[in-house]
This record gives structure tokens, sequence and C-alpha cells, in this order.
């Protein structure tokens, strides 16, 4: 028996081989996966390059394994054309074979090599694994998958060294043909720096190989930068500003770490009386706290505003300060801004200097009385505005109010210099103004330049003059009007004028009369009017007592009725009935087609439900004929009409419930059985599945769609009349999660310095956008709960959730809770905190109160002594009815004591021993017995 193959083309290592004027392909010959007994071929492909026909020569290998099929070993070879020459090789042992084909032309010999390996194991890997950016004290853990490509089941084993903070798991193992197994090799951040090593992985029968492992250890650290040039800050130097102005500075906390940082960032004096500064918050950054996420940064901006606080007021606040600096004109600002990283203890301190100085300005003269003035008139006064500042240049500007104007409006002084500015008093009218012009000085403070002028009137060289006619008329130009033809000119008066012309022109004004117009009115004309309006009334009188004679009676075919009530006995022909002929013919078919009308509205409406359904199920025996019948599909296509043939159900939550009615109506004179026929669960609960419709009635399938799980449902329903004709209906919906919003994933609780509870909280707003409610569940941890716990989120509203931080011993708290939401992804927020290390000691571990009378109070004391290094906060949260402590929870300052007042109230005769544990959050617990 033997087996036949060509090897495939991604076997060979090179496309070809080349010599002289001779080219052979592939250049490396394999076989793989060989079994003894079986023969194998593969094919040479052998090419001229030379420019004439030449023989070419190939040589068995010295193996006796390989040989040249059949008489191919010398071969006549044209210009540039292929031939091919196939070499067998039938394995007689279960080992590796190598040897090579030699191929001759002339003078130039080419050597392919031939490998043959026999059924073995090839493990393949990833030659290289990248942890990237590692925290210093946190771990990263990467997956490299060893897959088995060959044929027989293979051994491995990982050797790495010992020293390196690398573990890899598994480091041995076996694998069967095709099977593949990740292997887990963690990183752990022990040290700062760059790892770059090897792990040999050693194949048994292989070669051994390896895996370049490389990862970059970094500290958790935050870098202040400058927002413009992004170059670390040392410090931040505000220079001089006025009191009352405002400069901000922007800069930027860089986290280089692949973990979100949390900081506080606080401003502090070394050298000023700390009391100013609680007093006065002059230098500010926002924000103060917050978190950096991984490699991102954060803009912060630092804010300098100094307050100028009026001496008048040392008397009020004075008591207070030790330091009477914050009166001074000229202070200058020598502070420390300090970050504070929460997860690595990481500080950085920031220098932070400026300086604010008085606007000083002088004006030399601030009220202004014009006296009187002519109307049009301009008057002008100045003064002199001084900037006294030599650091500082100072802006003004004026606005301009009526009748008073300054010069220049604005402007800026240097330091040190002076302006005259000019003030007119120029009246439009007459009247007397006292006003007030604004001088504002560098928008902080405004001087009032107060202005005072009347106007009175006098005559203008430009005002014109009427001179009175002889007759009393005053004298007006002459209006210029054409001619009118055969129009008399009654009189012609020339008058001179008084105006600012050259007093030789003069004009003249023509006075026109026409004769008067007449209306007279004749009799003659009178009387013919209103012999007129006496003939035509007479006229249509006469039209309307006119009666036209009929010689012949037109025939109507209606039998006259006498008047008045009839008789028993009396009859006439009655008219045609509604039900008969033509007109019940006529009403059927109006009934008919109003009937299909309304059946084709609700047919072809599917949100119009129809309350009423039929039986499921044939009773009568005309019923049971009626369904067992099987139509005409002519008369189906006529007589029974449905809705719409697809329903699109739009978007929907999971766990939402939609609805849509498939109306069947039946103009059929039998009746006929529809049923439903569905298949899917999401459509399981459409009700009914089968109704009997009666000859001309509609009847109504609820079509309901629910969905568990998110889909994007296409797919169909289908119903059946008699159970012979079926007909589809498509159903679409695209079913997505319910999704619920959190108002932040990150939470660092921190405990004020001034005010102590045993809990601190802060709070989750739930918010559910959809349409359908949302039910969660939230799984508390060991320090950080939730209240409430669990609930129904309502659609398209918000609930707010209690998240609260219960510390007990440790320092460092740091959990994930998980909120689970019925139908919707999980989530979930992370919790954090780091408190100070402290311990604290009681002055004695027993407090015996000997014997007291029930009913009576006997108090003891003894001392809480804080002998650690940091503010400490005790409560006891377990008191009793007898034992009470005051306090019961407080501050201990560092190296402080606190007095704890024990009192014992017994309530009946026994012997008390009541153990009392003081938590302490960062420390131990204090214990002792009364």
């Amino acid at each position: 028996m033997s087996t036949r193959a060509r090897l495939p083309a991604v076997q060979m290592e090179q496309p070809g081989a080349t010599m002289g004027t001779v080219h052979a392909s592939p250049a490396r010959i394999e076989f793989t996966n060989v079994i003894p007994g079986l023969l194998y071929e593969a094919t040479l492909t052998v090419r001229n390059l030379a420019e004439r026909a030449q023989n070419i020569r190939v040589t068995n290998p010295e193996c006796q394994e390989f040989s040249i099929k059949g008489d191919s070993s010398s071969i006549y070879a044209p210009c540039g054309l292929d031939k091919k020459v196939v070499l067998e090789f039938r394995p007689t042992e279960d080992r590796v074979y190598a040897d090579y084909v030699t191929v001759k032309c002339g003078l130039d010999e080419l050597q392919i090599p031939i490998d043959a390996r026999p059924p073995c194991a090839d493990i393949v890997f990833r030659s290289q694994l990248d942890f990237g950016t590692v925290v210093l004290g946190y771990s990263s853990t990467k997956s490299i998958t060893f897959k088995n490509e060959g044929k027989r089941k293979g051994q491995f084993s990982i050797f790495y060294d010992s020293a390196l903070p690398i573990i890899a798991t598994p480091t041995h193992g076996e694998l069967e043909p095709g099977a593949s197994l990740p292997i887990q090799i963690r990183l752990d951040g022990a040290a700062v720096g760059t790892l770059l090593t090897e792990a040999r992985v050693e194949l048994p029968g292989a070669p051994a190989k390896t895996i370049e492992l490389r990862g970059t250890v970094v500290s958790q650290t935050l870098q202040l930068v400058a927002s413009n040039t992004n170059q670390p800050l040392s410090a931040m130097h505000f220079g001089t500003q006025y009191f009352g102005q405002k400069r901000i500075v922007s800069a930027s906390l860089v986290n280089n770490s692949p973990h979100a940082t949390s900081f506080v960032i606080s401003v502090d004096s070394a050298k000023e009386d700390k009391q100013v500064l609680a007093y006065f918050p002059e230098t500010t950054v926002e924000p103060s706290e917050g978190t950096v996420d991984p490699m991102s940064r954060l803009d912060i901006q630092f804010v300098f505003s100094p307050i100028e606080v009026d001496p008048q007021f040392a008397s009020v606040i004075g008591s207070a300060l030790t330091s009477k600096a914050v009166f001074n004109p000229i202070r200058d600002y020598n502070r420390f801004a300090t970050i504070s990283v929460v997860e690595s203890g990481q500080v950085i301190e920031l220098p932070v200097t400026g300086k604010a100085v008085k606007v000083g300005i002088d004006v030399s003269q601030t009220s202004f009385n014009f006296g009187e003035a002519t109307a049009g008139d301009k008057l002008h006064a100045a003064f002199t505005l001084t900037n006294k500042s030599d650091e500082l240049p100072v802006s003004f500007n004026m606005k301009k109010i009526a009748h008073f104007h300054a010069s220049p409006m604005a402007g800026k002084l240097q330091p040190l210099q002076s302006q005259e500015i000019i003030v007119t008093f120029s009246p439009k009218q007459i009247g007397t103004w006292k006003s007030v012009i604004d001088l504002a000085i560098a928008d902080l403070m405004v001087v009032p330049i107060r202005v005072a002028g009347s106007a009175t009137a006098a005559a203008t060289p430009d005002a014109k003059v009427v001179q009175p006619l002889a007759s009393g008329v005053s004298r007006f130009p002459a209006i210029r009007t054409p001619p009118v033809p055969n129009s008399p000119v009654v009189a012609t008066t020339t008058i001179a004028r008084s105006t600012s012309r050259p007093p030789e022109r003069n004009e003249e004004i023509v006075v026109r009369q026409f004769p008067p117009i007449e209306f007279d009115v004749e009799p003659a004309t009178a009387s013919r009017y209103i012999n007129y309006i006496r003939s035509t009334h007479a006229a249509r009188v006469q039209h309307k007592s006119h009666v036209k004679t009929v010689d012949q009676p037109l025939d109507l075919g209606v039998e006259s009725v006498p008047s008045g009530l009839l008789g028993t006995g009396a009859h006439f022909n009655q008219l045609p009935s509604s039900n008969s002929g033509y007109f019940a013919q006529y009403k059927q078919m109006m009934d008919m087609k109003i009937q299909k009308m309304k059946a084709k509205e609700t047919t072809d409406s599917d949100t119009q439900f129809i309350k009423k359904k039929f039986k499921p199920k044939p009773t009568t025996q005309a019923e049971m004929r009626d369904c067992r019948t099987k139509l005409d599909r002519a008369d189906l296509f006529q007589n029974v009409t449905a809705g719409n043939k697809v329903f699109d159900f739009g978007t929907m939550c999971v766990y939402s419930e939609s609805a849509k009615s498939l109306n069947i109506t039946n103009s059929l004179k039998q009746s006929i059985l529809v049923s439903l026929v569905i298949e899917h669960q999401e459509l399981s609960t459409s009700r009914p599945s089968s109704q009997v419709i009666p000859p001309g009635a509609t009847a109504g399938f609820d079509v309901v769609f629910r969905s568990t799980t998110p889909q994007k449902f296409h797919d169909t329903i289908s119903y059946t009349i008699n159970g012979v004709h079926t007909y589809i209906i498509t159903v679409n919906a695209e079913v997505t999660p319910i999704l619920v919003d959190l108002s932040k994933e990150y939470f660092n609780f921190r405990f004020s310095p001034d005010l102590w509870q045993s809990t601190v909280s802060d709070v989750l707003t739930l918010t559910n956008p959809s349409m359908h409610q949302a039910e969660f569940k939230v799984a508390d941890g060991s320090s950080f709960t939730v209240k409430p716990n669990q609930g129904v989120l309502r659609p398209e509203s918000k609930l707010d959730l209690e998240v609260v931080f219960q510390p007990d011993s440790r320092v460092k708290y740091e959990e994930a809770l998980v909120i689970k939401v019925n139908g919707g992804p999980d989530r979930a927020i992370r919790c954090m905190a780091k408190l100070n290390k402290v311990q604290c000691t009681p002055s004695t571990k027993l407090v015996n109160f000997d014997v007291v009378a029930v009913g009576l109070v006997k108090r003891d004391s003894m001392q809480l002594a804080n002998t650690g290094t940091s503010d400490a906060y005790f409560y006891w949260d377990n008191p009793t009815a007898e034992l009470s402590l005051s306090p019961s929870n407080g501050c201990i300052r560092a190296g402080a004591t606190v007095d704890i007042t024990l009192s014992l109230s017994p309530t009946k005769k026994q012997v008390y021993d009541i153990p009392v544990r003081l938590n302490v959050p960062g420390g131990p617990t204090v214990q002792f017995q009364e």
C-alpha cells in the first residue's frame, strides 16, 4: 500500500533556488508525519534559464529510501521552459531522514535539501509576551496558549529564573494531538524598573524554544505639569496684582499608571499666621479633590484672589488674630499647596507665592460747577488723574452723560504716570443740570466726579425772521404751481423776505380766484323721477296678481287624496314598499358596502383589539360541516380578509410585553375555523389559539410578544383556515437589555477631621431610562454596604441609594460591590478608603465599682491615650441599660489623652461583669471590663 502526497507551498522555506542557468523549485523538500512502509511523492520543478536548449541531469540521493521516479533523471529542457521531476520516498524505519538531490547542467550544480520526519508532537506558541505597565505593588497576569499541531502526544516543561517576580502556571504538561492549553504567567510589581527576560520551553525530541517576557513596573504617582508647556511645575508664582482682582493659573495632574488615582489638595502656610488663612482663604485650588483616570490627565486651577480688609475692622476681628498682616496695604504671600495621593501616600509640595497691593490713584479735583452758559455753547474744565503705584498699571473709564462729556473717556496709566482729563459742558437746551460722572478704576473702585451747570436762551445768527403783510398775514415763501389756462389772475403782490439769502432777490406770491360751483335743482326733473317710481311699483303688483290658466292638467301619476280625516272604509293606493324591487336590492347593496368598509377598517388596524372572542371549536352540526370544508382559493381571497402581514413591535426591553391584534373578517356565507400556529417562546402568550368565525363577523387574535433575553427577533407565525389553508405573518422586534445608569462608579471615603461618626456615607443614584421596571439587588461587602440593597426602579425614574462605609481595625479598604439587574448586565461600583494607622491604650483594663445600691448611680473614670502619630477616633456601639460612657465617641489627637466617665446604674441585685469594647478605626479594638 502506498500513499502519494504533494507538499503544499507553505512547507517550503524558499520559493526556489538558482545556480547559473538552472532554477529549481522548491529550494527545500520536506516530508512530514511519514509512516514506514508508505510511499510519498514530491515534485521538483526545473527551469532552463539559458538562451538555448540544454540537457539537465538530476541525480538520486545517497539514501536508498529516496529515488527519482522513472527516467526523469536526465531531461532536455528548451529555453525558458519548466520540466518536472518526481521524487519518491518510502521510509523503512520510524526515524528522521536527511539527504539532498543534485541538479546538474554543464558546470552548474545545485543541491536541494530533503528532510523527512515521522509523526511527532509539534507544540507551537507565541514567542513574545508583553505585560505592559504594572503598578508597584500590583500584579499583571497574561495568558499564552500552547497548541499541539502534531500527530502525536507531546510534553513540555517551562523553566525561568526563580529569583525574578514571575510565576507560570502550569510549568509542566502534556498535550494530545490538536489540543491546546492556556498558560498563565504573572508578573508581580515588586520593584520599579523594566523587566526583560526569557522563559525556556523544553520539548522532548525537539529543540528547545524560548518565550521573551517583558514589562515595566512603575510607581503609582501623580505628576504636576504646566498646561501650556507640559513641563513639571516646581513652584507657582502669581506675581503682583491688586486687591480684589482674581488671577487663575491652569495646571494638569498626569497619571501615568494603569490604575485610577485619588488625590486631595490643601493650601497651607509655613510662615504666615494660620488664623489668617482660616478667616481669608485667598489662595484656592479647584478641584480640591478627585480622581485621575488611568493613563490620563486632569486639569486643575490655582486661584489667587487677595482680599483687602479695611483697618476699621481691626477692632472686630483683630482680637482673633495673632498677626496683623491682614491689614497691611501690601502683602506678600508665601504658601504651600500639598497634593496627597490616597492610594500610594505620595505627597507633592508646591510653593505658591504672590503679592497683593492696594490701588493707589489720585484725582486732583472731583467737583465742577460750570455756572450759566448759552444753549449751544461749550465750556471746558480739567483735572489730573495720577497712578501712585510704582509696580502695576491701572486702567480707567468713564461713561458719557447728557450735556457733559469727558476726554479721554478711557485709558491706562503706567506706574507713576499722570493724565489730564478734560470735562466739557455743552448744553443743547434750556435748563439746569446736576449730574455725576462715574470714574471706574480697574473695575475695582469708582470715584464720583460731580458736575453742575445751567443754560439760558439767546438769538442765534441762523434764526429766520418772518415780516407780516399789510393785511396782517405772515409772509410765506411763494408756492410754485403750473399755470392753469383761462384762469384769471386776481392779484399780484411783491414782498421781501428777511432770510439768509441775498437781500436783492425777491419772490412773488400769486393768489388766484376761481368761480364758485352752484348746484341748482330743476322742478321738471323731480316730477319725472317720481312718476317713474310709481309706474314700476304698479307693474310689479300686477305681475304678482296675474294667474296663468292651464288648458290640460299634467298627470304626475299620483292619486289625489281628500283633505281631512279618512273614514274606516276609505282607502287609496299605497306608495311602493322599501323592501320590494329596486329599493330592496339597493338597500342590501349599500348595507353590504358599509359592512365591508367597517370590517376593513377594523381588520387593517393592528392596534384595534376586539374584546369579544368566539368559541374555540365548532359545536353544532352545521359548524362542524362548515369547518371541515376545503374552500376555494378565489373565495378565500375575496371573502376572507386578514390584517397586516408584518407585525413590527419595534424596540422593547426584556420582560416587557407588547401586543398587536390580528383581525380576520369572514365575508363568506358559512363559518370558518381559524387557528394560530406559534412555535416561539416569545409569542407563547398569544391568545386565543383558535376561533370559529361566523359569517359576516370579525375575530381578533391578540399576538403578544415578550422576551427574557436581548435579541433581534425576526421570524414568522402562521394561521390556518379549516386546518387546510395556511398563511404566514412576519414578526419583527428588537429586544434590548434593561440598562441601569449609575451616577458614579468610584467612591473614595474619607472622614472629616471636625465631625466624627462611626460611619461615613455617600449617595449613589440609579437611573432607569427604559420603559420597563428594573429589579436590582446589591451584594454587600465586608466594610461597604448599600441601603437599600434591593428594590425596583420604575420606568424612566431615578432612585437614590446610600453607600455606607463602616471601618474596622484595618487601614486600607478596597471592595467592588456588584449590582445585579434582572434582565440587564451587572453593574459594579468600586469603593475605597484609607485610614491612618493608630494605636490607643486604656489606662486600666478593669474598672471596679465595688458595691453599688440598686437605683443609685455610681461613676468612675479612666483615660484613653493615643500613642500613635495620627489622630484617632473611637466609638462605643454596644451600650447597655446599666452602663453608659461619656463621651461614647470622639477624637483623640496624636499623643493626647481623653477622660472617659463610666456610669453604673444597677437595676437589680446581681454581680455585674460587663465587657467594654471601644472600636478604633485603623487600629486594634480597645477592651476592658467593668
